[in-house]
């Protein structure tokens, strides 16, 4: 056993319908139009494959006599007023522009407009400007958090990435057919500018277009994977996945181990194709791994080796999902606590309790269940009580005491324990903000713990 995830609709409603313009009544003037609904500050609602978007206001009814009314404005994705009865025909009023930022050349990113009535119909995908390609509407979805209590480092602020592969398991030196970056990269900012442009996760554009995909090669499928970072650290080496993310793309529904894959999408020449895809946020536990045998025993080798954490829904971790964790070069058991940080994430709206388990590999065998392995679990195979989370559905951050290894597996054959940290590299990976990542040797997460199915 290596011990290294919501799946609910955002139902956001869309802005109320504005009132009416009163009558002009026996006035000379006619009525005013009534303002249109304002747009909710929420990401709209998304009915996969249909995006229901919020509805405008309708427009004011003229006055009876004088002169003509003047029509409504339009709401968010709304219809201009209708014109004064006794009038001539009201102006409309301007709709609302979108974070519509294209970069220079294919692919392209934009929010397209509505094509329904009202803002009320199902959302349909442009064809490509290359008739010979497709062309992907990405309907993103994040899940909802609150950033209050999770500190400065993660506000909800952040850099969307989007990749597109022509494979399920794309790796580190895998190169993509087309990427994104939004906010899209300042062309006057210097290489030293610090980090990429920011926004908001709940700002992002609700659909983004990438134009001019290929689907001369199998079939027409590609992969997309969305990684919106709100961890800076990240950036450091823009590998692997760790907390302050918020993911998309990939099937996380059976946990992290074996590494998840890209859920594939099937475009068609000529055409454009509509991509509903949630963002699963990949939450921050903090906490100390401890050497905790009974009696003050000593561990079976010396204390040092590969360790993993993983984030489990129950107790018993035995043949169960793995639904975050953290994984560690090398530490020393025998030195104190460890700090450590880790992500875990909700693989469903019902996913709020959470065990986290460790291991440290003491002999270096490697493998799930290695021998000789220290281990925080119990004479009945659980994790231990106290190393349970309980989160709200919103909740970005959590916190456990400690991480207790309290056993060890009985040691391989010979015993000998050849395993050490090189020096100064005891632990030194495992700060709460540093190096907490898990890479894509199998315990890399993802963000669409259900992307449109």
């Amino acid at each position: 056993m290596i011990l290294p995830t919501a799946c609910g609709d955002d139902d956001d409603p869309g802005g109320t319908a504005g009132a009416g313009g009163k009558d002009g009544g026996s006035d000379a003037r006619g009525g005013s139009g009534g303002t249109g609904g304002a747009k909710d500050s929420g990401p709209d609602r998304v009915d996969a494959p249909s995006d229901r978007v919020d509805a405008g206001g309708a427009g004011g009814t003229g006055g009876t006599g004088g002169m003509a009314g003047t029509g409504g404005k339009a709401g968010a994705s709304g219809a201009a007023g209708k014109a004064g009865a006794a009038g001539t025909g009201g102006t409309g009023g301007t709709p609302e522009a979108g974070p519509d930022t294209p970069i220079d050349g294919p692919p392209d990113i934009s929010v397209p407009p509505d094509t329904g009535p009202d803002g009320d119909g199902g959302l349909t995908c442009p064809n490509p400007t290359n008739a010979t390609r497709g062309r992907a509407c990405l309907v993103l979805t994040p899940e909802q958090i609150t950033f209050a209590d999770a500190g400065p480092l993660l506000d909800g602020q952040g850099t969307l990435f989007i990749h597109v592969f022509g494979t399920p398991n794309p790796g580190d030196t895998t190169p993509p057919l087309a990427q994104i970056m939004y906010p899209p990269p300042n062309p006057d900012a210097g290489a030293d500018s610090g980090l990429p442009p920011q926004t908001g996760i709940y700002s992002l554009p609700p659909v983004i277009e990438i134009d001019n995909l290929p689907t001369d090669i199998d079939a027409g499928t590609v992969y997309i994977r969305t990684l919106f970072v709100d961890n800076p650290l990240w950036l450091q080496t823009q590998k692997g996945l760790t907390y302050g993310m918020f993911v998309g793309g990939y099937n996380l529904n059976n946990g992290v181990q074996p590494p998840p894959p890209l859920r594939p999408v099937q475009l068609t020449t000529g055409m454009g194709t509509v991509v509903p895809q949630r963002l699963t946020a990949l939450r921050r536990f903090t906490s100390a791994v401890v050497l905790g045998l009974p009696d003050g025993g000593a561990p079976a080798g010396d204390g040092q080796g590969p360790m993993s954490l993983g984030a489990f829904i129950q107790a018993s971790p035995a043949n169960q999902p793995v639904f975050g964790g953290l994984q560690v070069p090398c530490v020393d058991v025998t030195k104190g606590p460890i700090p450590v940080a880790g992500f875990f994430y909700s693989a469903t709206a019902g996913d709020l309790n959470f065990w986290i388990g460790g291991q440290v590999d003491d002999f270096g065998v490697g493998g799930s269940s290695p021998a000789g392995a220290l281990v925080s679990l119990t004479s009945l195979g659980e994790i231990p009580t106290p190393q349970r989370i309980t989160i709200t559905a919103d909740q970005y951050s959590a916190s456990i005491p400690q991480i207790t290894l309290t056993g060890f597996r009985p040691p391989p054959d010979g015993g000998v324990d050849n395993v050490s940290c090189p020096a100064g590299d005891a632990g030194s990976d495992a700060g709460p903000d540093v190096g907490s990542d898990v890479g894509d040797d199998g315990a890399s997460t993802d963000g669409s713990a259900d992307d449109g199915g």
